[in-house]
């Protein structure tokens, strides 16, 4: 079987779905790929910051009815125990939404699928690249080739079509990520994302059903491979959860269903190559500890939609993804890591929050991809990194522990030279020679380690 069309969108999940919808408002004739169009139970992203939202009504989406049973999105619920601490963080204008990431993909191929102008083609496997057109195999079928002016990617993490034009594998693990489902329970902050800080990565908490949260608990890589790994999950948890969500999440995690995901990294720089195009997680992704994968994939789409060449999408989503990914990967190993430096560099993030409104409204628009700014980003974090200094010093003088603030200088230091060469084009990358792909990368192998042992 042979098609041609003006758009070839491989993936018809969240991504490729929007992009879809946004090359056919365009008057494009697409074909819409999928190789497995009954996949359930994914473990993924159900969680859309205002940005999002407003791009699903910029293709005509504008209620998501599996979000509808229960409160919008407020913000985030941020609470640490080590500093001790709990502050709101409030989306600055309208709300997000959560669901349960199946039904909503259900709801966006069912819309896509409608639109004139899309053709879906379930079943159908890319296995070739030839100039302008796409191999597929297809199931109990003949070959399936697909000709199309623009062909994109918007397979996710393990991107066939990334392959397909030669860009590298360049994906880096950072944790895994262990899903429940929690029945008959009362967040601390209902209509707000929890982000509940402890001895090692984060657990989160959001409501995605009427009478359902979802609960995900960062587990450290060594920590997951353990043959008593529940129990030291569990472990390594439950100081930092709220009293009334502590036995349903120790029941669940240890007699229930646990979904699993990796956490990876990667740098959003290959935005494609020659007529192709990578959208999405496609072209890049970080921890989702701040849940703005998918509002990222949505501008990629809507830019790519607007965009007649890829240079020019490639420059504009460069600039406008570069902020909140380089937040959301400073942020995790900052209260991932246990170290000098980044105790530190938690109490002044906590002091920012507390004592500068206009700042912590700013960290959120940053977080939510509405403020893509490298230059105010910088500037809040060069304030932050002052605070910071001032507490090692302190801290070490209280310890009389000269070593102690040499560490916690130096690992400051190190986090300044991350943020300044993650903020150079990359046209100039290869300044970056051998920086660490995180900010506290050797700090957080060892730690890891280290946890393998308790």
């Amino acid at each position: 079987m042979e098609y041609r069309a003006d758009v070839a969108i491989v993936g018809a999940g969240p991504v490729g779905c929007v992009a879809a919808l946004a090359h056919a408002r365009t008057g494009r004739k697409v074909v819409l790929i999928e190789a497995n169009p009954t996949r359930k139970n994914r473990f993924a992203g159900e969680l859309l910051h205002p940005a999002a939202v407003s791009a699903l009504s910029a293709v005509g989406i504008h209620s998501i009815p599996c979000a509808n049973d229960h409160l919008p999105n407020r913000g985030f619920a941020i609470s640490s125990v080590d500093p001790d601490f709990t502050t709101l963080l409030d989306h600055p204008g309208a709300p997000g939404i959560t669901f349960e990431f199946n039904h909503f993909v259900d709801h966006l191929r069912e819309r896509a699928i409608a639109t004139e102008g899309v053709q879906f083609l379930p079943h159908h496997r890319v296995v070739d690249l030839k100039g302008d057109t796409l191999v597929c195999k297809v199931r109990d079928e003949e070959d399936a080739l697909i000709r199309a002016d623009r062909i994109i990617g918007a397979d996710g993490r393990f991107s066939v079509i990334r392959k397909l034009i030669g860009i590298e594998d360049d994906r880096a693990v950072l944790s895994y990520m262990a899903g429940l489902l929690l029945k008959d329970v009362t967040l601390p902050h209902e209509g707000y994302g929890h982000v509940m800080w402890g001895k090692a990565g984060p657990v989160l908490a959001y409501r995605i059903e009427e009478n359902g949260v979802r609960i995900c608990i960062d587990v450290p890589t060594v920590v997951k491979k353990r043959k008593d790994a529940k129990e030291a999950i569990w472990n390594l948890i439950r100081e930092q959860l709220p009293e009334a969500l502590k036995q349903p999440i120790h029941d669940e995690l240890m007699n229930g269903k646990v979904l699993w995901a990796v956490n990876e990294l990667r740098p959003r720089i290959h935005y494609g190559r020659g007529r192709v195009a990578l959208v999405g997680d496609a072209v890049g992704h970080f921890h989702p500890m701040t849940g703005a994968g998918m509002t990222m994939g949505f501008g990629d789409a809507l830019e790519l939609a607007a965009c007649d060449d890829l240079e020019r999408y490639r420059a504009r989503r460069h600039a406008g993804s570069l902020s909140p990914a380089m937040l959301a990967t400073a942020l995790y190993e900052i209260f991932a890591v246990r170290s000098a430096p980044t105790l530190a560099l938690r109490k002044a993030i906590f002091d920012i929050w507390s004592e500068e409104p206009v700042l912590r409204e700013r960290s959120m628009a940053f977080l939510a991809g509405t403020d893509p700014s490298i230059t105010r980003l910088l500037n809040v974090g060069m304030r932050m990194v002052v605070r910071a200094f001032r507490h090692v010093v302190r801290d070490a003088a209280r310890d009389r522990d000269i070593g102690q603030g040499i560490d916690g200088s130096r690992g400051i230091a190190g986090l300044v030279r991350w943020l300044l060469t993650e903020a150079v084009p990359p046209s100039m990358q290869m300044l970056k020679g051998d920086l660490p792909l995180t900010p506290f990368e050797q700090r957080r192998l060892l730690q890891q380690q280290q946890l393998d042992h308790l």
